[in-house]
C-alpha cells in the first residue's frame, strides 16, 4: 500500500482491517527503534552511557612499581652504565 485509500468508500470491515494492518506495522517499527543515547538524541555527552571495558583491556597484567627514589621503585639499573651522574650534595 503506497497511498491511503479513500476512507469514505471503505466498509467498516475494510477500515478495521486497515487499522489492524497499520497497528502491526507500527509495533514492528517501535521494536526496531534503537535505544536513546547521547549520540542519537539531544542528551548532553555527560549524560550518556560509557562503553563497557572488558577486564582484559583494563590492565596489562603487570604489577605497578614504586616511584624513583623510593625503596623498590624505578626501573632496574644497567649492568654496565656508560656514565654515572651523582647528585649535588649540600
Amino acid at each position: 500500500m503506497t497511498e491511503l485509500p479513500d476512507l469514505k468508500q471503505l466498509s467498516d470491515e475494510a477500515k478495521d482491517a486497515l487499522i489492524l494492518t497499520l497497528w502491526e506495522a507500527l509495533q514492528k517499527l517501535q521494536k526496531k527503534r534503537p535505544k536513546k543515547t547521547s549520540k542519537n538524541s539531544s542528551l548532553p555527552p555527560a549524560k550518556g552511557f560509557k562503553a563497557e571495558i572488558k577486564s582484559e583491556e583494563k590492565g596489562s597484567g603487570q604489577t605497578r612499581v614504586g616511584s624513583l627514589g623510593r625503596a623498590g621503585g624505578g626501573r632496574p639499573l644497567s649492568e654496565n652504565p656508560d656514565q654515572i651522574i651523582r647528585p649535588l650534595q649540600k
